[in-house]
């Protein structure tokens, strides 16, 4: 069964709606970032990333609010790259690797 992929909601912390940026997207070397605005710093290690396959299986993983994402060794195709907060909120972005 595969994941349909999709950009999703606004994460709100505090009264701001905190945004999630992805780049490069499309990414073309070896690395990605993202950065959630609008988080304080206290709280920033208490969220969680994944980079999913379509399938739903997690390739990468980690703690923070911006951080880069090695892609070295993955194919290029499409992912999903999802952020959960410290209440089980989550964000997530479509992301695209070219050769």
């Amino acid at each position: 069964m595969a994941l349909e992929i999709r950009e999703t909601g606004t994460v709100v912390v505090g009264r701001s709606a905190a945004g999630l940026a992805v780049f490069p997207n499309p990414a073309t070397d070896q690395q990605l970032r993202f950065a959630l605005e609008r988080v304080p710093a206290a709280e920033a290690t208490r969220y969680t990333y994944r980079l999913l396959t379509p399938y739903g299986r997690a390739v990468r993983q980690g703690q923070g609010t911006q951080a880069p994402v090695s892609l070295a060794g993955l194919p290029a195709g499409a992912y999903l790259l999802e952020l959960t907060g410290p209440q089980g909120q989550r964000l997530t972005r479509r992301v695209q690797i070219n050769p």
